[in-house]
């Protein structure tokens, strides 16, 4: 009777042990999850709305100073995946392409 008891404590904490481990574990997976960064994604057209490819796109953070460049697409898109939140200046070149816009990243 001793010997089973003893077993059956010990199956009692490995079970403790297994739950607390995937609730540990959940818990990891939600805080990665709350980043404080975002995207910046748009189309580049000229003033009679035609996309421009081939645009070289500038992305800097007003209070930083970083900068991110990138191009366009075929399809004119453009697509700056992770940034931190702040405001941010874009710009566009070659023209026609409006020179300058500030876009808030929350």
């Amino acid at each position: 009777m001793k010997n089973s008891f003893f077993c059956a404590l010990r199956r009692r904490n490995l079970w403790t042990v297994a739950y607390t481990l995937t609730f540990v574990a959940l818990c990891c997976l939600l805080v990665h999850g709350q980043t404080p960064t975002g995207a910046l994604a748009g189309t580049v057209t000229d003033p009679n709305g035609a996309v421009v490819a081939g645009a070289t796109v500038v992305v800097r953070n007003e209070e930083t100073g970083q900068e991110f460049n990138t191009q366009t697409a075929d399809n004119g898109t453009f697509n700056v995946p992770v940034l931190n939140t702040g405001t941010y200046t874009v710009t566009g070149s070659p023209p026609p392409v409006v020179p300058r816009q500030s876009v808030n990243i929350w």
